[in-house]
């Protein structure tokens, strides 16, 4: 439960574990968390979608609507893998329908959500939630935090040890030094998976093949 919520950003930020997808057939996928109005109206909702056996999708929802309507992540995750995800609802003052809901998962932000519908008048609590096996997959959550304020959730301290342990170059002409064994994803600006490798400790992973620009390390 919060303290009742009107105006600004609220983020609340946990560590994501899906465990198994198999069951989760349902084509529009389920939410798993979200702020609540009250017991019937949410936003910000956070949702997952079976891709394969092994993988899936993130969603996010900024108002109370069924999964065809979600927003979802073009990029595809991975089962037994943890995720740190943060989910923002962002209240705007022009119209009852500009408020939006934003995704950051690994400190990137992946997706920002508006349609046509009611904004919330106030958020009172942030819900975590389990349907039919259909609808949401199992599921293992840790670490959850709420806040009003960005730099408690997305991670200032967070990423300072990322670049100490875990890149150690974040400058990068033509490979990265990692300080840790680890399975590593990068993705681009735009989401996208543009390579993945197992790395040791103390370890460089070539990356002259990709083009000069930003890039998020996982």
């Amino acid at each position: 439960v919060l303290t009742k919520t009107t105006s600004g950003t609220l983020y609340a930020a946990l560590d994501l574990k899906v465990t198994n997808v198999t069951a989760a057939t349902n084509i529009d996928g389920g939410y798993i968390a979200g702020f609540a109005q009250n017991d019937t109206t949410f936003g910000g909702t956070l949702w997952l979608k079976k891709e394969t056996d092994t993988t899936f999708r993130i969603g996010i929802e900024v108002r109370t609507a069924a999964g065809a309507s979600t927003s979802w992540s073009t990029v595809i995750f991975d089962i037994n893998t943890v995720y740190h995800i943060v989910v923002a609802y962002k209240f705007n003052t022009g119209s009852t329908s500009d408020d939006i809901a934003l995704l950051y998962v690994n400190g990137g932000l992946l997706i920002t959500d508006n349609h046509v519908g009611t904004d919330l008048t106030e958020i009172n609590a942030f819900f975590l939630r389990q349907d039919s096996v259909s609808e949401t997959p199992f599921v293992e959550i840790d670490n959850l935090k709420v806040s009003t304020t960005a730099a408690d959730v997305l991670g200032v301290s967070d990423s300072i040890a990322v670049k100490d342990d875990f890149v150690l170059n974040t400058l990068v002409s033509d490979a990265i030094r990692f300080g840790a064994k680890s399975e590593v994803k990068i993705y681009n600006l735009n989401g996208q998976l543009v390579k993945s490798a197992f790395v040791n400790k103390g370890s460089m992973l070539n990356v002259s093949n990709l083009k000069k620009g930003i890039y998020i390390v996982s």
